[in-house]
């Protein structure tokens, strides 16, 4: 590098600064890290994408479990040719029961019925409920 002397004065020539300040690297880094940390957050963190996923997994388990049995009280009941048929019919439970179901009367004119990790109620009326849900 030359240095000229001008007017009794030294001058350096003028030397463009081409890097990076290290204020401005350590400012880029923050905000990526911050960026981050919000998008894994959103992704996992509680109410994230993960846990969404999985309550809408669980719900579509519970109403797929829900509208089996209510086709196959349909199947049972269209087979054995019944119109009005009570939920303890023993003709019913045991074609549950061969269903793949344990089906247990409660007494009070409901039936129980597990499958698998489900257990819902079949009502008076017919109607099935999930133990547990209000759907």
């Amino acid at each position: 590098m030359m240095v000229k002397k001008i007017s009794g004065r030294y001058l350096r020539p003028h030397v463009q600064d081409s890097g990076v300040s290290l204020i401005v690297l350590i400012i880029t880094v923050v905000v990526l890290l911050i960026i981050a940390g919000v998008t894994i957050y959103s992704i996992a963190g509680e109410g994230g994408l993960m846990n969404q996923a999985q309550s809408e997994q669980h719900l579509q388990k519970i109403l797929t479990f829900k509208q089996e049995v209510q086709m196959d009280i349909a199947e049972i009941t269209n087979a054995i040719g019944a119109v009005n048929i009570s939920p303890t019919d023993s003709r019913l439970v045991d074609r549950l029961q061969y269903r793949g179901y344990t089906a247990t009367p409660n007494g009070d004119g409901t039936l129980s019925l597990i499958k698998g990790d489900m257990e819902g109620q079949i009502n008076e009326d017919l109607t099935v409920s999930v133990v547990g849900y209000d759907i």
